[in-house]
């Protein structure tokens, strides 16, 4: 038996020359794939590794194992298809982990598959079906599912399934030909809090006597405020240890955003404002160290406890402007920042945009109340008397 280059494929021959197996690859694949014949002459196809001396192992061995009758057990995904697919879900949620992607995204993506497994019924790796995700996805949107929301069902679908291929337990993707759901535009439009509502607001909830989510009042509004004061995500806020702060630093006390909790993977130092460096301080000088400031499980119902609170102050929770949800208080902090004059760079870093489009664009809201002032400065000017006509009057 010997090994060959033929055609841009490692090939190997028998003693008469005949091929009896390849090395080769499938476009837009990065890993080697085996053809071979078994023991009964069947040619049959075998998925290798990405590294090639690796492969060329590989096919020496199934040859190998041919000979000596072992074969390669007919199929090589045999022993991964007879597990149930709830432990092939279990070990990609654990890769996540180990590849240390954030607690948000790990939670999301359980539960969304654990769904989806459990609409379509699939309890086999042979049972993953595009046709049965498609319906599903869709009859959840018939039911009221955004397709934002259907878009992240589908995106944790075929990050599983790739994962499954890339491990060698699937064969090849059957997912890929499923396409995102058409967004004409935002289920739920946000709005920005006024001044006047986030004073409201925080002042009704530090005086609130009822516990939401364990916690009490005082502890709620200095969540909201925050949010309001750094426009930090749910997350991140959830996140914050005492150790993220350095409120003795000099001229500026700085928080920092931890490069396992910030939604783009960066670590950033942000400046604090004074009031909320100044309300802060004896929260931190409680909290113990390495420690969440603010643990609880109320990060997965924040939406639900700011409602409470608005309805509690007497603020909408929907207007003709959009909702206010947890996340509108970031679009109240960006608001915050372009009615206060704050350059657009500046506005955008504070805000950690890729973009000053994304922070202008989506993030920063003005109402006609707070429109009307800037378009009073284009008022018409005077007239300007016409000094011809001035000079023909003196003159008559």
């Amino acid at each position: 038996m010997r090994r060959q280059r033929d055609d841009d494929r490692d090939v190997l021959r028998d003693e008469r020359g005949r091929v009896v197996a390849t090395l080769f690859k499938r476009r837009g694949d990065p890993r080697y794939r085996v053809r071979y014949k078994d023991g009964t002459g069947v040619w049959r196809e075998a998925v290798a590794t990405r590294a090639k001396p690796e492969a060329l192992a590989y096919m020496a061995d199934l040859r190998r194992r041919v000979l000596e009758g072992e074969a390669d057990r007919r199929d090589p995904f045999a022993k991964w298809a007879a597990i149930p697919l709830v432990a092939h879900l279990t070990d990609f949620i654990a890769t996540l982990e180990g590849r240390g992607r954030s607690e948000t995204h790990v939670h999301d993506s359980r539960k969304r598959l654990e769904r989806i497994v459990e609409a379509c019924g699939w309890r086999r790796l042979e049972d993953i079906a595009p046709e049965a995700l498609d319906a599903t996805l869709k009859r959840w949107r018939d039911e009221g599912l955004g397709a934002v929301t259907s878009n992240s069902y589908l995106t944790a679908a075929k990050a599983f399934e790739r994962w499954l291929v890339e491990h060698g337990r699937l064969l090849r993707r059957r997912l890929a030909c499923l396409r995102p759901a058409k967004v004409v535009e935002p289920r739920h439009q946000r709005r920005a809090l006024s001044a006047a509502e986030v004073g409201l607001l925080l002042r009704a909830t530090e005086a609130s006597p009822r516990r939401v989510y364990a916690m009490d009042g005082r502890t709620r509004a200095l969540i909201y405020s925050v949010a309001l004061g750094t426009g930090l995500r749910t997350r991140e806020i959830a996140a914050l240890k005492p150790e993220d702060f350095q409120l003795a630093r000099v001229p500026t006390a700085v928080f920092e955003i931890r490069a396992s909790i910030a939604k783009n993977g960066r670590r950033v130092l942000l400046p604090l404002r004074k009031d909320l460096a100044a309300a802060l301080r004896p929260v931190l000088a409680q909290a113990a160290p390495e420690r969440p400031i603010f643990p609880g499980s109320w990060r997965w119902s924040s939406g639900k406890m700011l409602r409470t609170d608005l309805e509690a102050a007497g603020i909408p929770y929907w207007t003709h402007d959009g909702v206010c949800d947890f996340h509108a208080l970031r679009h109240s902090f960006v608001s915050n920042l372009v009615r206060n004059g704050v350059g657009v760079k500046a506005a955008q870093l504070l805000a950690r945009h890729s973009s000053p489009v994304l922070t202008l664009n989506v993030y920063s809201h003005l109402n006609a109340d707070e429109l009307a002032p800037e378009l009073e400065k284009t008022a018409r000017p005077p007239e300007q008397h016409d000094d011809h006509n001035e000079t023909t009057k003196a003159a008559g």
